[in-house]
């Protein structure tokens, strides 16, 4: 993916991933975690690159919208999710993000 992205982006990628996995998981910080993967998400600059990464990192901005509680954050998630599915089938890419 770092071909496809550049590598400064993919190294971006991985330290956003990393953050909002510790804000999650050692601060319960969900509102961070998911501030952090989405921006995360907006580093995945082509469709082969989000049809590579896109369906887990969604799958984890869901899950920490709706650990946050908060409806913004879920329905932004769930925009995002919308996006994915409509690109993925305009692509023709395996849609693997269901949730």
């Amino acid at each position: 993916m770092a071909a496809e992205i550049g590598i400064m982006r993919y190294e971006a990628v991985g330290h956003f991933l990393v953050d909002g996995d510790y804000k999650a998981d050692h601060e319960s910080d969900f509102e961070g975690a998911f501030a952090d993967y989405t921006h995360a998400w907006s580093l995945l600059i082509t469709a082969q690159a989000r049809a590579l990464a896109g369906p887990e990192i969604l799958e984890a901005i869901t899950e920490f919208a709706d650990r946050s509680g908060r409806e913004d954050l879920k329905a932004q998630a769930e925009f995002l999710m919308q996006a994915y599915r409509e690109e993925a089938d305009c692509n023709g890419v395996s849609n693997r993000a269901e949730t």
